[in-house]
C-alpha cells in the first residue's frame, strides 16, 4: 500500500452529489493508523478558573498513542465516493464533561443531528467554527443542559468554550457521505458496506496532518491496510 503526505489544498474534495443505493453488496476495509516517531511531549494545560470542577490542569489530547504505536483520534474516510449505503438520520453527541469535550474528535456525514451537552455543574458554552465562521454558539448554563443542531455543511468544525475555559477544544470532521470513522485508542478502524471498486482512503489528524492510501474493495471481502505517520 502506498501512503503519502498530502497538503491541505489537495485534501479538499470537489463538491459532488452522493447517491444512496437501496442495497450494497460490497465489502469492507479494516486497518490501523500508526505513528513511527515519538510525538511532541504532551504538556498539561493549565486550568485558570473553576478549579473545583475542572481541577488544576487538563491533559493535552492532541496525540493519544496506544498499543504498538496506534494513533487515536484520526479521521479515516473514503475520498470522493459517489454512491453507496444510505446515510439515514445519523445522530452524534459531544459532551462537556469534567471541563473537557468528549469525544475529542468525532466524524459524521452532513445531515447529522449533533447534540452538545453540559455534564458539569458550572456554566459552559459550546462555540463551533467552520473556516473561521460560527456554526453555532450554544449557552449551556447548568448540568444536564443540551442543545441540538443539524449539521448541513461539510468541513472541519472546531470547538471551544468562551467562558474562560481556554484549554477546552475538540473537532468534528463532516463528510458528504457516510464512509467516515475515527480511530480508536489503539489506532484501529473499519469502514463497511462499500460497493466493490477502487478507492482512495484519506486520513486527517489535528496536528500530524493528512495521509492517503489506495484500496481495492471486493464483494464480500475485507481489505486490510496500515497507514503510517
Amino acid at each position: 500500500i502506498l501512503v503519502s503526505l498530502i497538503t491541505g489544498v489537495l485534501f479538499a474534495s470537489p463538491a459532488f452529489a452522493y447517491q444512496e443505493l437501496d442495497s450494497v453488496d460490497g465489502g469492507a476495509v479494516s486497518g490501523s493508523v500508526k505513528i513511527s516517531k515519538s510525538p511532541p511531549k504532551a504538556t498539561a494545560k493549565a486550568v485558570t478558573k473553576d478549579h473545583g470542577a475542572c481541577g488544576q490542569s487538563q491533559p493535552d489530547e492532541t496525540y493519544v498513542v496506544g498499543k504498538d504505536g496506534g494513533l487515536a483520534n484520526v479521521v479515516v474516510f473514503l475520498d470522493g465516493i459517489k454512491q453507496g449505503k444510505k446515510i439515514g438520520q445519523p445522530k452524534a453527541e459531544v459532551d462537556q464533561q469534567k471541563c473537557r469535550f468528549a469525544p475529542h474528535v468525532t466524524a459524521f456525514p452532513v445531515g447529522t443531528h449533533l447534540t452538545v451537552k453540559n455534564s458539569d455543574a458550572i456554566l459552559h458554552n459550546t462555540h463551533t467554527y467552520l473556516d473561521g465562521n460560527t456554526v453555532f454558539n450554544f449557552a449551556l448554563p447548568m448540568k444536564g443542559t443540551k442543545a441540538t443542531k443539524t449539521i448541513e455543511e461539510p468541513g472541519i468544525i472546531k470547538y471551544g468554550c468562551d467562558v474562560g475555559h481556554t484549554w477546552m477544544n475538540a473537532w468534528s470532521y463532516v463528510t458528504e457521505h457516510p464512509y467516515v470513522v475515527v480511530t480508536d485508542q489503539n489506532g484501529k478502524f473499519t469502514l463497511t458496506d462499500i460497493p466493490p471498486g477502487e478507492y482512495t482512503v484519506k486520513t486527517w489528524h489535528e496536528a500530524a496532518g493528512a495521509r492517503i492510501a489506495k484500496v481495492t474493495i471486493t464483494k464480500g471481502g475485507t481489505a486490510s491496510i496500515e497507514i503510517g505517520y
